[in-house]
C-alpha cells in the first residue's frame, strides 16, 4: 500500500498521551491528597484501569492495523 494513503497516528497519539497524562496527574493528586475516602480509592482504581486500557488499545490497535494493511497490499 502506498505510504500516502496510510492512516496517520498523529492525532491518535495526542489523545492517548493526553489521557495518560490526565490519569497520571489524577492518581498523583489522589496519592498526595490522601483523604482515605473510599471514593478516592475507587477513582484511583478506575483511573489505573483506564490508563491500562488505553495502553493496551494503543499497542494492539497498532499491531492490528499493521496486519490488516499488510493483507491489502
Amino acid at each position: 500500500m502506498d505510504e500516502a494513503y496510510k492512516p496517520s497516528w498523529k492525532n491518535r497519539r495526542k489523545v492517548i498521551f493526553c489521557t495518560l497524562i490526565f490519569c497520571g496527574a489524577s492518581v498523583a493528586y489522589m496519592m498526595i491528597a490522601d483523604t482515605g475516602s473510599s471514593l478516592h480509592e475507587a477513582l484511583t482504581g478506575q483511573l489505573v484501569l483506564l490508563a491500562g486500557s488505553v495502553i493496551a488499545s494503543y499497542v494492539f490497535g497498532a499491531a492490528w492495523q499493521d496486519v490488516s494493511l499488510g493483507k491489502k497490499q
